[in-house]
């Protein structure tokens, strides 16, 4: 529903799909057959919103799937890259600074993500 109680339309799912994929909310409006102010009035609306945003955590979550299928892939091409001598030294220092950067970025995620949830856990 919409502010004024109604479903989207079909228009507006087709704008919802076009605002993902589109570079841009004019190359959204034109794909989708509606006004640039109207794709602009859609995005004030909650419901709306409220819509995009789940189509986003659905597109994102699919992309995350996807690259969590190629780690194992990755980490194979890593370690041949940092065990082969006969690759360039400095290929191998940054396929070494890939794995130890990214390491670091996933602990820190994993804390924060810890510290949200005692967050949420003290405010219910």
């Amino acid at each position: 529903m919409n502010d004024s109680g109604m479903e989207l339309s079909p228009k507006q799912h087709q704008a919802i799909q076009a605002l993902l994929i589109q570079s841009s909310v004019p190359n959204a409006a034109a794909s989708v057959g509606v006004s640039v102010r109207s794709l602009y009035r859609w995005l004030d609306e909650p419901t709306f919103r409220l819509a995009l945003n789940t189509a986003l955590d659905k597109s994102i979550d699919a992309a995350a799937r996807g690259l969590v299928g190629l780690t194992e892939k990755a980490i194979k091409v890593v370690e041949t890259v940092l065990d082969n001598e006969q690759i360039h030294p400095a290929t191998r220092l940054r396929a070494a600074d890939l794995v130890l950067s990214n390491m670091l970025k996933l602990a820190e995620l994993r804390t924060l993500a810890q510290r949200v949830a005692v967050l949420e856990d003290k405010t219910i």
